[in-house]
């Protein structure tokens, strides 16, 4: 096998990244975890902040659950109300998931995961080309004074989300599916839902959700269908009002302060591509990103870097090539899993 710099490249150090890039190092990896921003501390804005219980296993695996849990994380459970029954009552003995704003979960596991023994992480740093030996073979990234380096390793990881730049240099396509739907939302106080119940509103095709977060702050969202966006594009202010008014059994604003401007999301189409090819696997949102209907998206950016770890880490740190068994399905990196020994 060639020289190499890393056992894994990483590209994109958010929920997914870093979670592989951790991940990979606590069983004796060298990773280089690239990130284009250079603040340490930035955060994804864009985000339910609902983490499913699925992942908690892998949150507490990364050390994670302690310190988001100190900065007052909620353990979440949530009640769903539909047409056909009204209100169903999230039982109180089952595993939980966190709620919690990105502004805090994103700084605290960057930090946890650029101190890491076995991570570099290269923030400011702008993943331009695949190094190729046949097959991708690391990446050549750039600073913002136009310096280019080139990164080694027998495994590219793309954590870049839905609209990955890895995967246009490798050439790797998403299958792209509209969902109908468009997001407003914002962050309040003093909602009375407040606690560690969230509330949805499944009501075919339009969506609503309260969620709890730590210091006191309600994600306040609305999800109608496409066909309502006129409506809301006259009047956002009352329009958004107006639908949470309308909701059954209504969340009670009155008493509420607002604490953020209305945040938007118009086009969020599902896209999935093939999880894994020789020398490249996609995790997180550069593999799947589906409907946020469901709140699934931190949840499976944890697993799906958990699960791609779990398979391959012998594989990388080891003297062997990893190299698929076969394509992966559009919902699963464990089964991109094989290795070829080089």
């Amino acid at each position: 096998m060639s020289a190499r710099d890393f056992d894994v490249v990483v590209v994109g150090a958010s929920v997914a990244g870093c979670t592989a890039a951790r991940l990979y190092a606590q069983r004796g990896a060298r990773v280089a975890l690239v990130e284009r921003r250079p603040d340490i501390d930035a955060h994804k804005t864009v985000c339910t902040h609902y983490i499913e219980p699925s992942a908690t296993p892998t949150i507490e695996r990364l050390g994670l659950a302690g310190p988001i849990e100190e900065r007052g994380a909620i353990r979440n459970l949530v009640d769903l109300w539909t047409p056909y029954g009204g209100w169903i009552r999230h039982r109180g003995d089952t595993p939980p998931g966190y709620n919690v704003t990105r502004r805090t979960l994103d700084p605290l596991l960057r930090r946890m995961t650029a101190e890491t023994p076995g991570v570099e992480l290269l923030a400011g740093q702008t993943a331009t080309d695949l190094v190729r030996n046949g097959r991708p073979a690391g990446v050549v990234v750039e600073d913002p004074k136009r310096t280019r380096r080139a990164l080694r390793a027998p495994l590219v990881v793309a954590a870049d989300g839905r609209d990955t730049r890895v995967a246009r240099m490798a050439g790797v396509r998403g299958r792209v599916r509209p969902q109908n739907r468009f997001f407003y939302w914002a962050y309040w106080r003093g909602v009375p839902s407040d606690g560690v119940r969230s509330r949805f509103w499944v009501m075919e095709p339009d969506c609503a959700y309260t969620f709890p977060n730590e210091d006191g702050l309600t994600v306040v969202l609305v999800g109608p269908h496409r066909n309502r966006l006129p409506e809301f594009r006259a009047d956002l202010e009352g329009a958004y009002a107006k639908f949470l008014k309308e909701l059954p059994d209504a969340p009670d604003l009155s008493g509420a302060t607002r604490e953020s401007k209305l945040i938007g999301k118009l086009d969020l189409p599902n896209v999935s591509r093939s999880a894994a090819r020789p020398g490249l696997a996609f995790v997180g949102d550069a593999a799947l990103a589906s409907d946020p209907l469901w709140g699934v998206g931190c949840g499976w950016a944890f697993q799906s870097a958990d699960w791609l770890v779990d398979e391959t880490a012998d594989a990388v740190v080891g003297a062997v090539t990893w190299t698929p068994r076969s394509s992966a399905t559009d919902a699963s990196i464990a089964s991109a899993s094989g290795r070829t020994t080089s």
